[in-house]
């Protein structure tokens, strides 16, 4: 039988987090999502944004507070809003209502969707993950505070 792994301070850390509830449901747990998407990812994407059309999507993000956290909601009313952060093939023909169409060349080239997909808003979030991380721990040190009274 493998040996016991025995974590110092497990036990305190569950007993604190049940008597929380739901962590996640916590104002603490929402607003520190929104302030990394409102203080870090959105100026940052904003900034980063340099044709007209990735502008114009990047004027679409806004900080969300959602049941899980926080995050960025993006595209509202602007359908190329995707495209804009993405990219798009190219010159290829597309059936539209119009007929065929050799197209969606007013986005940039795709940039797929692995690890340096993205021109404005992925790339952002990337580089400023320790910012990020850094403003969540900073909002979530009330809750902290409420689970482990005697760090104070």
């Amino acid at each position: 039988m493998p040996e016991r792994i025995l974590v110092p301070g497990l036990d305190e850390l569950r007993k604190a987090l049940k008597e929380l509830g739901d962590v996640e449901g916590t104002k603490e747990f929402k607003l520190a999502g929104w302030r990394a998407a409102t203080e870090v990812v959105i100026p940052g994407a904003q900034s980063r944004a340099s044709t007209p059309l990735q502008q114009a999507a990047a004027a679409t993000l806004a900080a969300a507070k959602v049941a899980t956290g926080g995050g960025v909601r993006f595209g509202a009313g602007f359908p190329g809003a995707m495209g804009a952060e993405f990219g798009a093939a190219r010159n290829q023909l597309r059936n539209t209502q119009r007929g065929p169409v050799r197209g969606w060349n007013q986005f940039e080239p795709w940039r797929g969707s692995g690890p340096d997909a993205g021109y404005f808003l992925w790339p952002t979030i990337r580089e400023e993950q320790e910012r990020i991380v850094e403003v969540i721990d900073e909002s979530l040190e009330p809750l902290f505070a409420r689970a482990f009274p005697e760090r104070s």
